[in-house]
C-alpha cells in the first residue's frame, strides 16, 4: 500500500541528508510528508493503526518546522481514522512523559495530543491524561515547548470543567506574561478541520510549501 511505503521512506529521509532550509533534501521531506497528508484521507481504522507505531518513531526525529507541520497534521489524522483509539493515544502520551524528550519533539506531540479533546465527552479520562502529561511542560526551559503546554492547558481547562485542576488554571489565567503569550499564540486553540487542511488546494496554498526547494 502506499501510505505504509511513503511512511518507511520519510523515517529513511529524516536519517540521511543535511537538515538546511531550501535544500534538495529538506525538500524532499516536505514532499514526502505532503503526499501522506493528502493520501491520509483515504485512511481506514485498521491502517492507521498499523502506520502509528511508525509514526511515533518519525515524529521523534530531526526536521525543520516545515515538515513538522505536516507531520502533525498526519498524525491528527492517523488519531481521527483510527476514531481516537485509546492504545494509540496512551503511546502517543507516553512519549510526553520522557523527561528528556526533545524540546523540538515535545510542541508537536503536544498539538496533535490535545486534538483529540475537542471530540470526547465532558467525562473523558483523556482530559485528565493529556493534563498529566502536557502540564509539566509547561516548565521547560526551552520557550516554544513552555508557551504551547501553557496555552493548551489552560484551553482545555477553559472547555471542560475540571474541579481538580482549578489552582493550575488560576495559575494560567492570574499570570499577566502567560495571559499575553496565551493571546498572541490563540492559533493554537483553533479547531481544526484536518480533512481540509489536508486537500491537495489547501497544502499548496500554505507559505510552508516551499516551492522553491528544488
Amino acid at each position: 500500500r502506499l501510505i505504509p511505503r511513503l511512511l518507511e521512506y520519510a523515517e529513511k529521509l529524516s536519517n540521511s541528508g543535511s537538515h538546511v532550509q531550501n535544500s534538495e533534501e529538506n525538500g524532499s521531506r516536505v514532499r514526502c510528508w505532503q503526499a501522506l497528508c493528502v493520501c491520509s484521507r483515504g485512511l481506514t481504522k485498521e491502517l492507521a493503526a498499523s502506520c502509528f507505531p511508525r509514526f511515533l518513531r518519525c515524529i521523534q526525529q530531526l526536521n525543520l518546522r516545515d515538515v513538522r507541520h505536516y507531520e502533525e497534521l498526519f498524525g491528527m489524522q492517523l488519531l481521527k481514522s483510527e476514531r481516537f483509539s485509546e492504545s494509540s493515544y496512551d503511546a502517543l502520551l507516553s512519549l510526553l512523559r520522557i523527561p528528556s524528550q526533545s524540546g523540538q519533539t515535545v510542541p508537536s506531540l503536544l498539538q496533535i495530543a490535545v486534538f483529540p479533546l475537542f471530540s470526547v465527552s465532558t467525562d473523558s479520562p483523556s482530559i485528565g491524561a493529556f493534563l498529566d502529561a502536557a502540564f509539566p511542560w509547561s516548565m521547560a526551559p526551552e520557550g516554544l515547548t513552555r508557551t504551547v503546554s501553557q496555552v493548551l492547558c489552560f484551553h482545555v481547562l477553559e472547555r471542560f470543567k475540571m474541579p481538580q485542576y482549578d489552582w493550575l488554571k488560576r495559575m494560567l489565567a492570574g499570570n499577566p506574561r502567560i495571559a499575553a503569550m496565551r493571546r498572541k499564540q490563540a492559533a493554537l486553540c483553533e479547531e481544526r478541520n484536518v480533512d481540509r487542511e489536508c486537500s491537495t488546494v489547501s497544502l499548496f496554498s500554505l507559505p510552508l510549501n516551499n516551492l522553491n526547494d528544488f
